[in-house]
């Protein structure tokens, strides 16, 4: 399994400006056999789809809530408000909660079907920022980690790794690619936020981070994001209780 984009670059770098699905399977046939790092293709466990499937509903309505949320605060500070609308707005949010309090429980009773998962999700949640719903999110996009062979492959599929621009004599800009789930980088955002204060380790990173860049302090939540991630990807590996006396990850 590929990326799409990796398959079309091969074809133009093998001049293959064709695009038909005749030419496209040929295209694929001579990838398979020039590139010797393809591994044969073997499906995940279906609870990780499904689950994938309930932690992105989950994130469509908390964008849902937010949207009418913002529109009844907006009512709020307007001169002539529609009384009917306003009311409507607070029947919808209730519609909302009530929605997204079942499907939180739903994720974690299909959690609780595989014991092997619940022990691991539960053993991950005792890292200072990170909760049941971001753990099971990221397990959940990555498909348990079906898929992840190493950190590095890890950080950009979440479209957490750093990328340069330079132009000229001028120095190189570094900034996270985002070219990746932007599922997951959503879901550690708010986590990252209170590992940053609670979390010792990441805090004293986070303290290093602004003293070096201190007017660009989304530089160190940003570090605190991939630390959370790297950190759910070791603990799901390895097995072992997280020890925040230990020596964590690089940032």
């Amino acid at each position: 399994m590929v990326l799409p984009n990796k398959a079309r670059k091969f074809c133009e770098s093998e001049g293959i400006k064709t695009k038909t699905d005749a030419m496209d399977a040929r295209c694929l046939a001579l990838m398979g056999c020039v590139s010797r790092k393809l591994k044969p293709w073997s499906p995940p466990a279906a609870i990780y789809r499904e689950l994938r499937q309930m932690t992105r509903f989950h994130a469509d309505l908390c964008q849902v809530r937010a949207s009418v949320a913002n529109r009844m605060e907006a009512l709020d500070h307007m001169e002539g408000t529609a009384k009917s609308v306003h009311k409507n707005c607070e029947k919808l949010l209730q519609e909302i909660d009530t929605l997204m309090e079942k499907n939180g429980k739903a994720i974690m009773k299909k959690v609780a079907e595989d014991k092997e998962l619940e022990a691991k999700v539960k053993r991950i949640a005792t890292v200072k920022g990170l909760r049941e719903p971001t753990i099971v999110c990221v397990i959940a996009e990555t498909e348990g980690f079906h898929y992840i062979e190493n950190r590095k492959q890890l950080v950009g599929y979440a479209g957490l790794d750093v990328k340069a621009e330079q132009s000229g004599n001028e120095d190189p800009k570094h900034r996270i690619s985002k070219k990746g789930n932007a599922n997951i980088r959503t879901a550690l955002y708010m986590p990252a936020l209170v590992a940053v204060r609670y979390n010792r380790q990441i805090k004293a990173a986070y303290g290093r981070i602004c003293q070096k860049h201190p007017n660009e302090k989304m530089i160190g939540v940003t570090a605190a994001m991939r630390r959370l991630l790297l950190l759910i990807y070791t603990l799901w590996k390895n097995g072992e209780e997280y020890d925040e006396t230990r020596g964590t990850l690089p940032l």
